[in-house]
């Protein structure tokens, strides 16, 4: 399992989410994760290609599998 840094460049609106720290297998995977957590954003945003997708690392065992493990959330 791997961490995935999946973040929407410019500025979230309020209500939105700005980015998520996930722990998946692909890439694929955190994208889906991402986009059934959406907010106001919409899910259509975590699946498009260009919103960056970044491997940071690997998962330390303990850490849930398939889970999102931090959100950057505007409230508003």
């Amino acid at each position: 399992m791997y961490l995935w840094y999946i973040y929407r460049i410019g500025d979230a609106g309020y209500d939105e989410y700005g980015g998520h720290v996930i722990c998946a297998r692909t890439e694929n995977d955190a994208r889906r994760l991402a986009s059934d957590r959406a907010a106001d954003e919409g899910s259509d945003v975590w699946l498009d290609n260009s919103v960056p997708c970044v491997k940071i690392g690997i998962a330390d065992p303990k850490t849930p599998r398939h889970a999102i493990i931090l959100s950057d959330f505007h409230a508003g």
